[in-house]
């Protein structure tokens, strides 16, 4: 049991340090302002979850694992992170949809029988279910991205300065930076614990010690609000937190919104008139603006 609570919050712990460590190096996405790669995903996003032709969401991934590579991220740790975790997702949760018992449609495979009743995939189940993996995997990858090249202090300025409720960008913010610091109160715990004891506990001994855990966390919690409140009061706050600027926008920052602001436009046109006619489309307008 011991072994297993260390483990999980040594991962923890070295996921959030491999986040910060990503959005440190020196890539694409890094050296651009926050505001403008946030903005600018998160419209892609939201144009994404709109698209239903699967060939216009392969453009989505195939643009994100572009800039995650652009970006210096490691490809097989960005992958991974994607792509185990949502076909697993639709599995689980569309497995019903895929079947005939909510929608009928042409059969695809073996034919089973529940209580007298035929149970099979549907080709159009299938085929919704693989269009709900491609956009919630496209969606996914771009919002990795935000989280894997932006330092999260960079984000919490990002967010105020864009003029969130300061309340939810402070909460957010401690709420993050305390999550990781009672982590590695709990890793101390149970070490402590482990350490001095011989052999395995019973069963009723692990219950009293998790209880006690959990009612030695709480305690520390309460009391490490108090003193961080006191600690910041005698630092001069007063409800309001102090914003430092990003600075100025450079022209690879309005350069990299309009691609994003164009591609946009051409994955709009793509998921509705088709690939050829997307890019005759895009070319007469943009010889228009010329």
């Amino acid at each position: 049991m011991f072994e297993r609570i260390l483990t999980s919050v040594v991962r923890v712990l070295g996921n959030s340090l491999a986040l910060e460590d990503h959005a440190r190096r020196d890539g694409v996405l890094q050296r651009l302002d926050p505001r403008f790669v946030l903005l600018s995903l998160l419209a892609l996003v939201v144009v994404t979850v709109g698209l239903h032709d699967p060939l216009s969401m392969v453009a989505v991934i195939v643009l994100a694992i572009s800039l995650a590579a652009a970006s210096r991220l490691p490809l097989g740790w960005y992958l991974k992170r994607v792509w185990l975790f949502v076909p697993l997702f639709t599995v689980v949760v569309l497995i019903p949809s895929m079947t005939c018992l909510f929608a009928p449609g042409h059969p695809v495979g073996h034919v089973a029988h529940l209580m007298g009743t035929p149970v099979y995939f549907t080709r159009e189940g299938v085929a919704y279910a693989a269009t709900f993996t491609l956009r919630v995997g496209a969606a996914v990858s771009l919002c990795l991205l935000i989280v894997a090249t932006i330092e999260w202090s960079k984000l919490m300025r990002t967010l105020s300065l864009l003029h969130l409720p300061r309340a939810f960008v402070m909460t957010l913010d401690m709420t993050h930076r305390y999550i990781f610091l009672l982590l590695d109160s709990v890793s101390s715990m149970f070490m402590a614990r482990r350490s001095r004891m011989v052999g395995r506990p019973a069963s009723g001994e692990v219950k009293v010690i998790g209880s006690s855990a959990v009612a030695t966390l709480l305690s520390k919690s309460l009391h490490m609000s108090e003193q961080v409140y006191l600690a910041m009061a005698s630092r001069g706050f007063t409800g309001a937190p102090a914003i430092t600027p990003i600075g100025r926008a450079a022209h690879r920052d309005y350069a990299f919104a309009a691609l994003v602001v164009a591609f946009a436009v051409w994955l709009v046109l793509l998921d509705t008139t088709g690939a050829h006619e997307a890019l005759v489309n895009l070319l007469v307008h943009a010889k228009g603006l010329i």
